[in-house]
């Protein structure tokens, strides 16, 4: 009970020393993940959101054109039909699909009878 007390009464600035010196080998194995995240992730993202801004014909200098391509994406039909088949994909194969997967995983990890039976049908067509 004394340890509890004495965790409540340190300062915030010590609680996360102490985190952070009992974290330290988590951190730094995360490293080359956050930078993997950065430069295949976050990168690419940030650049193509800034290149929507701008004319580009892929040799030479980019202008400035601000809203200009986004105006035309948002007037252009083959641009909404192109979004609309994407919602109907997720409703009609994504959605579905992690669903039965869901499904499957909880009669596997269920614990009937036939959840050996079901792991060696389900892995074995794997």
């Amino acid at each position: 009970m004394a340890l509890l007390n004495t965790k409540k009464n340190l300062s915030l600035g010590k609680r996360l020393k102490n985190e952070w010196n009992r974290n330290t080998m988590v951190y730094i194995f995360m490293i080359p993940i956050l930078i993997h995240f950065i430069i295949f992730q976050a990168y690419p993202l940030v650049y193509s959101f800034i290149l929507t801004f701008m004319d580009w014909k892929s040799v030479g200098s980019s202008d400035f054109v601000g809203f200009d391509n986004w105006i035309r994406l948002l007037n252009d039909d083959l641009a909404w039909r192109a979004i609309w088949n994407t919602i109907l994909f997720t409703i009609y194969f994504v959605i579905p699909t992690m669903a039965l997967g869901l499904i499957f995983a909880l009669f596997i990890n269920s614990g009937i009878k036939m959840a050996s039976f079901l792991k060696e049908c389900f892995f074995y067509l794997l």
